[in-house]
């Protein structure tokens, strides 16, 4: 079930970063979205990039929200593009990578361990 969530995070974050491409200057350099990827180690780490992918979601949200809630005028269109491609620099992209890379290997992990049932107890030794 993680690893669906972590999909389809970052499903979502590549469609809206498209998106905002489309309305963006020809001039706006996308974020690289694997290179330099920590590997999440345990569910610590975990617990800490989910907290940070969330933080930065927010930070998405108000920034998505100051650009089109904000209805500028037509003499403010170069500002607004400045604002289209400040959003598109601050898609989380890399920390889905990460998490979703991290859902992956824990659910690899889940379908190759074996379940309760099919352990097999070993026998006491002679009393």
């Amino acid at each position: 079930m993680l690893h669906q969530h972590a999909s389809a995070l970052q499903e979502q974050l590549l469609a809206i970063r498209a998106q905002l491409t489309q309305l963006s200057p020809s001039g706006v350099s996308m974020p690289e979205t694997t290179g330099g990827a920590r590997a999440i180690e345990g569910p610590l780490q975990f617990s800490q990039a989910a907290g940070q992918l969330l933080q930065q979601v927010q930070e998405l949200d108000r920034h998505v929200s100051n650009v089109f809630a904000s209805g500028a005028s037509a003499g403010a269109q170069a500002s607004q593009d400045d604002l289209v491609a400040s959003i598109i620099r601050v898609v989380p992209l890399q920390r889905s990578t990460e998490i979703k890379s991290f859902a992956m290997e824990l659910s690899s992990s889940a379908m190759h361990r074996p379940s309760d049932g099919d352990v097999r107890k070993i026998p006491d030794g002679p009393r």
